[in-house]
């Protein structure tokens, strides 16, 4: 009885991709995760395949550090797409609604947040010349 070897990961990754020839990305043909993102099982462990696919053709990511994008194509595997950066300034290049709210300049009274917001307690930002304006009582019942 002969046991079978594992086969090398860059094997695996090419075996599940297809390459789209104009936009350059590596489409992923395994199973997905419900966000997108593929799935490969490296030495028994399912990890992200954007991830394996970095590390195999490009080598570790930074600690601290996550994998953007940059083609906004969650199953592509193309290393030349995928660059490391914090997690915050993924999330802020993305289209999500933290992403939306951080895009946002102006209160919806047209005041500079740069010049005249603050940040609550909630985190939020507010715009301090329209939080003045609003009636003490009123802020007492919210």
């Amino acid at each position: 009885m002969t046991t079978k070897l594992p086969q090398p990961t860059c094997e695996r990754i090419f075996g599940r991709v297809s390459p789209e020839p104009m936009s350059g990305c590596w489409l992923y043909l395994g199973p997905l995760n419900r966000n997108g993102y593929g799935l490969i099982s490296i030495h028994n462990r399912t990890r992200l395949a954007h991830r394996a696919s970095y590390e195999v053709f490009v080598g570790r990511i930074p600690v601290g550090l996550t994998l953007d994008h940059s083609c906004r194509v969650r199953s592509c595997l193309n290393p030349r797409h995928l660059t490391p950066m914090l997690n915050r300034d993924n999330v802020l290049r993305g289209t999500g609604p933290s992403a939306q709210a951080a895009k946002v300049t102006h209160c919806p009274q047209g005041h500079a947040y740069s010049i005249h917001g603050k940040t609550d307690a909630r985190g939020w930002r507010v715009c301090r010349p329209c939080h003045a304006a609003i009636p003490r009582k009123s802020r007492r019942r919210s």
